[in-house]
């Protein structure tokens, strides 16, 4: 058998902390390693407990997801990240992957589908809920459509 997943929780809300608490409690093959309610608590419990997974939020006080998971994941290279949010629009989904997130879930995904997640970043994989990768590929397409393109050769000649 292979070691426990070691995680810790950070929320700024105690009920979803105490939620998460009870699915990981629960769960064969993890181990919950902490807690910490905002970004620079995280930063500091991380660094005393070397945890495999950090399931973050993204809205919190003292210092935010994105802060805490840029500041993580260039102390700890290895360090998974899977941000766990109500908001899915592109202006936090962006930043916190661009921070270092393997994944980007919402709150509203199932307490099996959070663990699946929790596993796979830890393989090394990333996830998206579908709602996220929704609103990610709208933003790509979008931007895509108001991108400058090359001109065709004919088009150039005409110029």
């Amino acid at each position: 058998m292979s070691d426990p997943i070691r995680v810790i929780i950070v929320d700024d809300e105690w009920l979803v902390r105490a939620a998460l608490r009870v699915f990981l409690e629960s769960a064969d093959g993890f181990e919950l390693v902490g807690e910490a309610e905002n970004g620079a608590d995280a930063v500091a419990l991380v660094r005393s407990e070397r945890p495999d997974v950090v399931l973050m939020d993204v809205q919190m006080p003292k210092m935010d997801g994105i802060e805490a998971t840029r500041r993580m994941t260039q102390e700890f290279p290895g360090i998974k990240i899977v941000a766990l949010t109500t908001f899915s629009t592109e202006r936090v989904i962006v930043p916190m992957l661009s921070a270092g997130a393997s994944g980007f879930l919402v709150k509203d995904t199932s307490p099996d589908r959070i663990l699946d997640a929790a596993r796979l970043a830890h393989e090394g994989g990333y996830v998206l809920s579908p709602r996220v990768a929704k609103e990610l590929v709208a933003s790509v397409q979008q931007s895509d459509a108001r991108a400058p393109r090359d001109l065709t050769p004919a088009e150039d000649r005409k110029g």
